[in-house]
Formats: C-alpha cells, sequence, structure tokens
C-alpha cells in the first residue's frame, strides 16, 4: 500500500513537469509568431538575392561564351530590340539576348530586366585602347627583319585588359561604388528586387538603373530600403581566368626566339661569307704558288741551258775552262733544285690550305641551310601562336 502510493506521487509529479514544459514550448511558439511578420520580408528578400545570383551568373556564362567565340564584349542593348549597339558612347543597357543566342530576354524572378554596363574606354592609340566590347588589333608581337603579324583576336583583348588595370578608375566609365569613388569593372549586371524599395520612383534601387554606367557594390547590404543584386568582374580578375599573362608571355617569347634565331641566321651569312673570302683568298695563294712553281721550273730550265751551253764551250776549247765551269754550275745547280723543291711544297701547302677552305665553305653552307630553316620555323611558330590568340 505504501509502495502504490509512492508511485502515485512520482505520476503526479511528471505531470506537472509536462504541463511547465508546454507552457515554455507555447510561449517560445507564441514569441515566433509574433516575429515572423517583421522577418519574413527580410528572408523573402534574401531567398530572391540567392535566386538572381543564380540568374546573374547564367547571365555572365553567356557574356563569358560571346568573348570567347568572338574575342569581345558584346554591346548593350540600348533600345530593347534584343541585339547589342555598339555606336560610340553606348556603354549601358540590358543584355542582347538576341546577339547572345539566347531564346529569350534575361529576366530575374519578378520578369524584370538585368541591366548590363561593359567598360569602354577607346583610344586613338590603338596599341592603349581599352574598348572591351571591341575587336581591335591592338597586340602585335615584334618580330625580327620587318616581319609582321597582324591577328585581332582573344590576345587583343588580353592587352585591352592590361590597358583598362593600368587606367585611373574614373566615372566615365563603367564602375561601382559611389561617383565620387568609382571602381571601374569589365562589366556589371544588376538585378531589381520585387519592389521599389528605397521609393524612388524606379524598380531599381541606389544608383542602379539600366542605362547607368554607376551601380552599387556587389556586397552591398540588403536591407528595408534596397533589395537589388549586383554582379561584377574586374579586370586582373578576368585576365587571371584567361590567363592573359601566361598567353601574351608565349607569344612574346616565341618572338624573342625567333629574333635570336635571326641573329644566328645573319652570323651564318657572315660566316658563309668570310668562308667564301678565305677560300678565294687560298685560290689566289694556289694560284702564287703555281706561278712560283713554273718560275723555279724556268730558272731550271734555264739554268740547264745555260750550263749545257758552257760545258760545250768548253769541250771546244780543250777542256781548258771545263773545271772553272764546273764549279759554280753546281752551286747554281744546288739553289735551282731547292728553288724547285721550296716552290712545289709550296704549291702543295696552297692547294691543302684551298681544299680545307673549299670544305669549310661547303661546311658553312650547309650550316646556313638548317640555320635557315630553324629560323623560318621559329617565325612561323610565333606568327602561329599570335594567330591562334588563347585557344
Amino acid at each position: 500500500m505504501k509502495i502504490l502510493q509512492k508511485n502515485s506521487v512520482n505520476i503526479k509529479r511528471n505531470e506537472g513537469f509536462s504541463l511547465i514544459e508546454l507552457a515554455v514550448g507555447l510561449a517560445v511558439l507564441g514569441i515566433i509568431f509574433l516575429a515572423i511578420p517583421s522577418i519574413t520580408p527580410t528572408i523573402q528578400k534574401l531567398f530572391v538575392a540567392e535566386n538572381d545570383e543564380q540568374t546573374l551568373n547564367k547571365a555572365s556564362s553567356a557574356i563569358k561564351g560571346f568573348l570567347k567565340a568572338n574575342s569581345r564584349f558584346p554591346c548593350p542593348d540600348s533600345n530593347a530590340d534584343g541585339f547589342e549597339n555598339c555606336a560610340a558612347g553606348i556603354d549601358s543597357g540590358v543584355l542582347p539576348y538576341k546577339t547572345l543566342k539566347l531564346s529569350a530576354p534575361v529576366k530575374n524572378g519578378f520578369g524584370q530586366p538585368i541591366a548590363y554596363s561593359v567598360y569602354r574606354k577607346s583610344s586613338a592609340t590603338v596599341s592603349l585602347d581599352a574598348d572591351l566590347a571591341s575587336l581591335k588589333n591592338r597586340f602585335t608581337p615584334i618580330l625580327p627583319n620587318a616581319e609582321v603579324s597582324t591577328h585581332s583576336n582573344g590576345l587583343d583583348f588580353c592587352w585591352a585588359l592590361k590597358n583598362a588595370i593600368g587606367s585611373v578608375n574614373s566615372n566615365s566609365y563603367s564602375y561601382v561604388g559611389s561617383s565620387a569613388n568609382p571602381y571601374n569593372q569589365a562589366y556589371v549586371l544588376a538585378s531589381p528586387g520585387a519592389s521599389n524599395a528605397n521609393n524612388l520612383g524606379t524598380i531599381f534601387d541606389g544608383i542602379n538603373q539600366v542605362n547607368s554606367k554607376g551601380f552599387e557594390l556587389p556586397n552591398k547590404v540588403i536591407d528595408s530600403t534596397y533589395d537589388d543584386t549586383v554582379k561584377s568582374v574586374g579586370f586582373a580578375e578576368l585576365a587571371g581566368d584567361l590567363q592573359c599573362s601566361t598567353l601574351i608571355g608565349r607569344v612574346n617569347s616565341a618572338a624573342r626566339t625567333s629574333f635570336a634565331m635571326y641573329d644566328v641566321q645573319r652570323l651564318m651569312d657572315y660566316t658563309v661569307d668570310f668562308r667564301a673570302l678565305a677560300l678565294d683568298v687560298h685560290e689566289g695563294n694556289v694560284d702564287q704558288a703555281e706561278f712560283v712553281d713554273l718560275l723555279a721550273k724556268l730558272d731550271a730550265a734555264i739554268y740547264l741551258a745555260q750550263t749545257i751551253i758552257a760545258i760545250a764551250e768548253g769541250a771546244e776549247s780543250f777542256g781548258v775552262a771545263v773545271a772553272a765551269i764546273a764549279i759554280p754550275a753546281v752551286a747554281a745547280g744546288a739553289l735551282t733544285a731547292k728553288g724547285l723543291i721550296d716552290a712545289a711544297n709550296g704549291l702543295s701547302d696552297a692547294k691543302e690550305a684551298r681544299d680545307v677552305a673549299a670544305a669549310q665553305k661547303v661546311e658553312a653552307a650547309a650550316q646556313k641551310v638548317d640555320i635557315d630553316a630553324l629560323y623560318t620555323a621559329k617565325l612561323a611558330e610565333a606568327k602561329a601562336i599570335d594567330a591562334k590568340g588563347w585557344f
């Protein structure tokens, strides 16, 4: 009996504790229900912002696809006909969906068009131009021997990005931030929120507008007065994505290699000319040695004839002058023989040197053929890389 009473007490205590928990839970739920009306708009805006971010990412992908195909950005659609308008000074509008080969205009979840602005800083000096919606031959690799390679492709777009990176921020071109403190961007996309949050008469908030050069910062906080979503791509970021430094460096490296081969080729031309001159000199040496050899032979013939005559005259005088003639004849004969030997050796040496020079000339000519072919190949490689662009 005592045990039952004890259990009964425990049951009552447990039931009382559950009621307290239930009361606390109801109080918490009440607080949550009271807060829902105030936090619902914020939650909705965050949800919409996430969807808008996806829309802007798709739009950005379409722009970059156009860039890869055309080596430039599309110009904005300034009159809502779906096509780009590339007239001078037009850098803002909406996405030209027909130019981008899209089936319908790009709009956000509320059916509002996406604002689009592109950096278009042009210059009369083409190498300094930074109009990202225009294809120009801004970059030309420096090639040897007055060779040129003129191709307009992604490398020229990369060069435009380089020019843009080096430019001072200006509110005259596409930017985010404020008119007083602009940050120029390669392009900007903006999606308006569900309502005119700042009550200034347009669906866009802040400085965001369809035909505006300036837009709010992409990380601007969404609140009761701002519900737009902005996406922008900077010059350096885009140049990194496209690997512009690597691509331009590769072309310049190939151009420098062709320059080096051109220098070697010119040196080889000099070597060939020098070998030809050396052969001419040795040919002259052979001619001179042959002339000396001929003179030595003539001297020998004259000596022999004079000796015969002298001996004959001595014999007619019954040998009286033979001894007197024989002594100087022997000495002259020795000199004549030495002259013949020296002349023959000189001729042999001259011919040997000529043959060496001739072989060197042939070798130099063969080397020049190889160098010429290598220079031609390196020059063609530099031109091919320039023509290839970024693909």
